[in-house]
């Protein structure tokens, strides 16, 4: 039926109604209300299923799961404030370059962020260090870090639906190593030489 076209009336007032998508839907929630209920429903899991799958397909492409990119947020929280903090410590004066620069050789990373160190407190401007400063340590927190397991878009995919596990490079190593067990397992224990009965 062509419901939009459709004039609806009401029974108990006789008043009719041209149709809109509001009096459409409250006709079919009354007439056909199970079917109705299973249309909403599936429109709704239809938004959460769907935000749900473009949540995953963007971890997937980033090369992150769903804990690591939590904690990729805060890195990134944390780098703009420590940034910020470091600009406005400089501008003040509070901090120089200089030695800023002198101290940024006691953050060790190996590009991994659950790797990195932290600086001492930056010297102020008087050699001092404040009590504010000891608590905080200003220094310049350098360059976002960078996922080392982002391989770019198309090779986490590939790595998703072709693991480097069974990649032949990956079998060749396994069959090595377990070559090497076995032969190592094989090879008979060293002959211990009979103890001699002590002469008196």
């Amino acid at each position: 039926k062509k419901l939009l076209e459709a004039t609806f009336f009401n029974p108990a007032t006789g008043q009719e109604f041209k149709a809109d998508w509001f009096i459409i839907t409250q006709y079919l929630f009354q007439r056909h209300f199970y079917i109705s209920g299973v249309v909403l429903l599936m429109t709704v899991m239809t938004f959460v299923l769907g935000g749900f799958l473009t949540y995953h397909i963007w971890l997937t492409s980033r090369g992150m799961t769903t804990n690591e990119s939590v904690k990729w947020g805060q890195v990134i929280k944390w780098h703009k404030q420590e940034s910020k903090r470091y600009q406005h410590a400089v501008k003040n004066g509070l901090v120089s370059e200089q030695m800023d620069a002198s101290n940024a050789s006691s953050v060790v990373t190996d590009g991994d962020v659950t790797c990195t160190g932290a600086a001492d407190p930056a010297p102020t401007a008087n050699g001092q260090r404040g009590e504010e400063e000891s608590e905080t340590p200003i220094y310049d927190p350098g360059p976002m870090p960078k996922n080392i397991y982002d391989n770019g878009m198309v090779e986490n995919w590939r790595e998703v639906f072709y693991p480097k596990s069974l990649r032949q490079d990956s079998l060749d190593r396994w069959k090595r190593s377990l070559h090497a067990s076995r032969s190592s397992s094989d090879d008979p224990p060293p002959q211990q030489q009979a103890a001699k009965p002590k002469v008196s």
